[in-house]
């Protein structure tokens, strides 16, 4: 079989992590910003899905205190949560 980037089969979900740069990277060590480079962040409140395997893990670990790092299902409800939050309101009106 023969997949092209845009065909290959995906892990199933519950092995997928969330992981979120919560801190800006000024001024942190050269080994904290390859570990972060190594996990696909870039710019703080970036989102980004990685498997859930022991070296992301560990990865993971180094970095703990400049990340979050939520399961499919965690996202999945912060997300809900914050889509309500932001949906349209009824408009308010005052009778005086």
């Amino acid at each position: 079989l023969v997949f092209s980037a845009l065909e290959a089969p995906r892990p199933p979900p519950q092995y997928m992590l969330f992981v979120t740069l919560r801190r800006g990277l000024a001024g942190k060590s050269k080994d904290y910003l390859a570990t972060i480079k190594s996990l696909g962040l870039r710019k703080p409140r970036q989102v980004v899905e990685v498997k859930n395997n022991a070296s992301i893990r560990g990865q993971i670990e180094k970095v703990k205190h400049l990340v979050t790092v939520e399961t499919d299902t965690q996202y999945e409800a912060r997300l809900a949560l914050l889509a309500l939050k932001l949906a349209p309101r009824e408009p308010l009106v005052v009778n005086h």
